[in-house]
């Protein structure tokens, strides 16, 4: 979910802990027929009262490579709320019954801005960052846990009995986004929302935040995009000088004391502006790759030699211009865009597959894999060596394989 902002910027209860027992007593879902490839994800029923929004990530510390679900309980609502958190099997994508979990009681936010988001720390714990009335708040496992379910602690490892502190540095109003997918070892993260002015960068459990319009402004810079580079306290910017509209894609580097190191243009896009940018890193490449979205209606594919370096562009992608919610992933072999083309003839989910020989990136077909065009999706599925599309439809979690 929020992957949307890269595109435009314009309590605790003393019964929650127990709300995941009363959830899954629900009434079954209803015999649909399904896409070929889809099936249900949760025939037992257990998810159907978390309305929420949804995240996956496969589990880094499990041998057998089950993914892990996670939301907010009330997708229409503000009001403090639980983060609970399941398992799906990693084979089938199906929820593995009696696993959902309370981890916490203190999130309160509306789901169509964001809900709960995995990160991964730099000394490899699992976490999971969600809005409260107050700002962000984080809640992590250790390195190494005991069971796959215990997210105890807070930023600083102390124990957070179900209702972590805020983040050191987060104000209220602000929602966390999406790391990189599926979430590397960083401490860097992105907050958003007013009273962010535009991206807010910083690490979770230190120093201060940068918010980018207001570093860059001064400069003579107008901020369009942003989104976090494979290295951790680095970010890809979009921007235009202020009087030219010349633009061009920066990385920059975050100083942890609300300013910037480091701003060096890595690439020109003239007056064509990228208003959504995404990044994974190649798995066999090892080199990043950078996705654009260039008003009106291209993608560039851009790759990067290593840091600081220049990109490259790579290939030029024609895309309807209702095109949004850019979100990239990493399999073994290939890195995988999958966006929205929100309404129109041919609407529906979309992928981009890069893979590589050698450091060479070479570019697949712009492909649809699904008729959503909101609201799902796209992972992969370590165990089960597959793409796959995970979505609601109405109280219905449906899990599609998809080729890209």
């Amino acid at each position: 979910m929020a992957r949307e902002i890269r595109q435009s910027l314009s309590r605790r209860s003393s019964g929650a802990l127990s709300l995941a027992t009363a959830l899954v007593l629900s009434v079954p879902h209803a015999g649909l027929a399904l896409p070929a490839g889809c099936i249900d994800a949760d025939p037992a029923s257990q998810l159907t009262a978390i309305t929420g929004d949804f995240e996956l990530a496969a589990d880094p510390d499990d041998p057998a490579q089950n993914m892990l679900f996670v939301s907010n309980a009330t997708g229409g609502s503000p009001a403090p709320q639980p983060v609970l958190i399941a398992r799906l099997n990693g084979k089938t994508g199906v929820m593995i019954s009696g696993s959902l979990t309370t981890v916490a009681s203190n999130f309160a936010g509306y789901s169509n801005q964001n809900g709960p988001e995995w990160m991964r720390t730099p000394e490899g714990s699992l976490g999971i960052i969600y809005v409260d009335a107050d700002g962000v708040h984080g809640l992590y496992r250790s390195a190494h846990p005991a069971n796959w379910s215990d997210f105890l602690y807070d930023y600083a490892g102390r124990p957070a009995f179900g209702a972590p502190p805020p983040l050191p540095d987060t104000t209220p109003g602000y929602y966390p986004a999406d790391p990189a997918h599926p979430p590397a070892e960083a401490a860097t993260i992105l907050q958003y929302q007013p009273p962010c002015t535009s991206f807010c960068f910083g690490a979770y459990n230190a120093g201060k935040i940068t918010d980018l319009a207001l570093v860059l402004s001064p400069l003579g810079y107008t901020t369009l995009a942003a989104t976090l580079a494979p290295w951790d306290g680095y970010v890809y910017v979009s921007a235009c000088k202020i009087g030219t509209n010349v633009c061009g894609i920066y990385q920059a580097r975050i100083d942890g004391a609300g300013g910037l190191s480091s701003f060096d243009q890595i690439a020109s896009t003239g007056l064509l502006r990228a208003t959504d940018l995404d990044s994974s890193m190649h798995p066999v490449a090892g080199t990043p790759v950078l996705f654009t979205n260039e008003t009106p209606g291209t993608f560039t594919i851009w790759q990067q030699p290593g840091s600081g370096a220049q990109l490259t562009s790579v290939a030029k992608v024609t895309i309807p211009k209702n095109t949004s919610h850019l979100r990239s992933a990493a399999s073994a072999t290939q890195v995988v865009l999958d966006y929205f083309v929100r309404y129109g003839v041919g609407s529906g989910s979309y992928t981009i597959p890069v893979s590589a020989n050698g450091t060479t990136l070479v570019v697949g077909a712009n492909k649809k894999v699904s008729a959503r065009s909101s609201g799902s999706e796209l992972d992969w599925f370590p165990a089960a060596a597959k793409w796959g599309i995970t979505y609601r439809t109405q109280t219905k979690l449906t899990r599609c394989w998809v080729t890209p």
